[in-house]
């Protein structure tokens, strides 16, 4: 499970904080939201595999597919 928090937006880009399980740390993600091109990634210090990264990453690009960028999204998987 991971949180994602939207820290900026302009008309092509947006930027999310994500955080695993809730923590203290996190990543950022920056995207481009015509395209969907990843500009920037900075992996949490907890997240040592890149797992959460790779979920913050795909469930953002959804956000683009929408052109809905909610504030905070709580992301969960199986």
């Amino acid at each position: 499970m991971l949180l994602l928090k939207l820290l900026e937006e302009s008309d092509s880009e947006v930027v999310y904080s994500y955080f695993p399980e809730k923590k203290k740390y996190f990543g950022i993600v920056k995207i481009n939201k015509i395209t969907g091109e990843i500009i920037d990634v900075q992996t949490a210090d907890n997240d040592l595999h890149k797992r959460y990264m790779h979920h913050a990453v795909s469930k953002i690009i959804s956000f683009c597919e929408k052109g809905d960028f909610p504030k905070e999204e709580m992301v969960s998987w199986y």
